[in-house]
């Protein structure tokens, strides 16, 4: 399957995104009117474009929601089974309040600081944001979710802020590398979007080797962290004895995810079953026992989340197996 140049601009839930995103539009259009944010930041928002110096965004609704929490919670989302047309609708009533910073953040701004400490929450604070020049579009990709419109972030005020007590000890923990706090964030109960949102802005790792990551690199590098922490324990478990199926879908994508009896190996294809992605054309890339020594240039971020989804399962079944794992891409995705 051909990716396009610019993954920003691949379709996504063609069949009502248009209207979804018309009527946030209109909303947010009087909202921004007064170049002023009042209310609450679920989240930071790091651009990759012009890598080393990158947009730093605090996202955030023009008007106070019902529940802020859900703002920023792909799990959330998935255990209440929210449809295309709601994860659009939250995410695209964000804007996307962002200053260019350079990626070192050893020693962060006070500006730095504002983004750091929003990640570190324990729940979205309260901000007061003064912005400029709004420019009302919409981003959608394949690695994130979708994010409303952008604006310059001049200033920004943020409310008394109770931090995650887990997120604030790995922040302070300047020897802990960034692989050791991802692990001991994860078994401390912090699931992956909460460890990437505060890997993004530099608050883990040594403390002289912090930098700002990409949110869609730090969705990534924090799944393929924990998938490695979980290979640690399943390949010592007993083989899996009889071949099992599992299957599900979410957001326009279709998993059949087969287990083999035998020692773990991994193997994922993404097919597509849409226009817009050439009916029938597919990626794959696999990894033996031993793992892999080179990233996944084929099925991308993808490739390990499923990976990590499945090794949770098989932790928790006791059993390690030979994974094929078929992700069927419709046209609502």
């Amino acid at each position: 399957m051909q990716r396009t140049p610019d993954d920003e601009k691949v379709p996504f839930g063609k069949r009502f995104l248009p209207i979804v995103a018309r009527a946030n539009l209109a909303g947010l259009i009087t909202a921004l009117q007064s170049n002023h944010i009042d209310s609450v930041s679920p989240a930071p928002f790091v651009g990759h474009q012009g890598y080393p110096k990158v947009n730093v965004g605090l996202l955030s609704p023009p008007t106070l929601p019902d529940a802020p929490e859900l703002l920023d919670a792909p799990r959330e989302w998935a255990q209440r089974q929210y449809g295309i047309s709601q994860v659009v609708n939250i995410r695209t009533s964000l804007v996307n309040a962002r200053q260019r910073m350079d990626i070192g953040a050893a020693n962060p701004s006070p500006t730095l600081q504002t983004a750091q400490e929003i990640a570190l929450a324990f729940r979205p604070p309260e901000v007061d944001i003064a912005i400029a020049k709004p420019h009302l579009s919409h981003s959608f990709s394949q690695f994130a979710a979708p994010v409303g419109p952008t604006a310059e972030w001049k200033q920004a005020d943020i409310g008394n802020t109770r931090l995650d007590q887990a997120l604030e000890q790995a922040y302070y923990d300047t020897d802990l590398l960034a692989s050791d706090a991802i692990a001991t964030l994860w078994h401390k109960g912090r699931d992956e979007t909460q460890i990437a949102r505060a890997m993004s802005v530099g608050t883990l790792g040594k403390g002289d080797a912090r930098k700002l990551v990409p949110t869609r690199w730090s969705i990534t590098a924090v799944d393929d962290t924990l998938g490695k922490q979980l290979l640690n324990d399943v390949r010592v478990l007993e083989h899996q004895k009889e071949h099992l199926a599992f299957f599900g879908s979410h957001l326009g994508n279709h998993y059949l995810v087969l287990l083999l009896p035998g020692s773990f190996c991994y193997e994922l294809y993404e097919i597509s079953v849409s226009k817009a992605y050439g009916f029938g054309q597919y990626n794959t890339d696999f990894e033996p026992f031993e793992g892999r020594k080179s990233y996944a240039q084929n099925t991308v971020g993808g490739y390990y989340a499923a990976r990590l989804s499945i090794l949770e399962q098989l932790k928790a079944m006791n059993h390690q197996a030979g994974v094929l794992c078929l992700r069927f891409i419709t046209d609502e995705y």
